[in-house]
């Protein structure tokens, strides 16, 4: 079953966020003592199944036990293995409509009454753009990242990276084809030159964008974007001989 969710509104979030700013400068253990999972003002769509306030407990159990050896722990350098995992969490637990995965307000609401001590751990700084329901969201975009790559996340070894990931997800000519992003990060994950991996990516990406332009990869099969992508990758790897 998918559930739809509550939506926050900008102003209602931005006089949240800012209670929770506040609290993370006096105590930052106190954030936990912010998780709501309610808002007065918050309401979700008319139509589908509306998650329960148990539900939303439950999600908030389900994600804290599987973060629990985070706690209290920096993130810093590991990044890429605390947002893999978070974003496979999230994915499995919250269920949620694709409308309401699109909806800015539907993370608001989220981030800011059920994961605020979440949001600092990850961002201490708090920013708006991390988290307000915007495409850079804490949560939001860690959802994405599972939703399109799937187990390809927590593959390879080491994993995607967090500047292969964003190569990958913050450029549209990539996260408007899912096919694409996944052989590309299938490329990437099983590259074994002699450079970087993340110069290789960093590379591939940019000529695989530079594609898209003249050539319309929505219409082709998923054996030619293999074949264009690995052609590509074939003359990166050239270049970095």
């Amino acid at each position: 079953m998918l559930y739809v969710y509550p939506r926050l509104s900008r102003g209602h979030s931005l006089s949240r966020l800012a209670e929770i700013r506040e609290v993370s400068q006096l105590d930052p253990e106190r954030l936990a003592d912010l998780i709501q999972f309610q808002h007065p003002n918050s309401a979700p769509v008319a139509t589908g199944t509306l998650v329960s306030t148990d539900r939303l407990t439950t999600i908030r159990e389900e994600v804290s036990l599987e973060m629990e050896d985070w706690k209290n722990r920096i993130v810093g350098t590991s990044s890429a293995s605390y947002d893999s995992r978070l974003g496979t969490i999230l994915h499995s637990s919250l269920k949620i409509v694709p409308a309401d995965a699109a909806s800015e307000d539907v993370w608001n609401f989220l981030s800011l009454m059920l994961f605020p001590d979440f949001l600092y751990q990850r961002f201490p700084n708090l920013s708006d753009e991390r988290c307000l329901g915007t495409p850079r969201n804490t949560l939001r975009r860690v959802w994405l990242r599972r939703e399109i790559l799937g187990d390809l996340l927590t593959a390879g070894s080491p994993i995607l990276g967090e500047d292969e990931l964003v190569g990958l997800f913050e450029r549209t000519a990539f996260v408007r084809n899912r096919r694409l992003v996944r052989v590309v990060a299938e490329v990437v994950l099983n590259y074994k030159g002699n450079g970087a991996r993340s110069e290789f990516a960093r590379r591939l990406y940019k000529r695989v964008r530079m594609s898209t332009g003249p050539f319309l990869w929505d219409v082709v099969g998923i054996d030619q974007i293999r074949s264009n992508v690995e052609r590509a990758a074939h003359h990166v790897s050239q270049q970095m001989h």
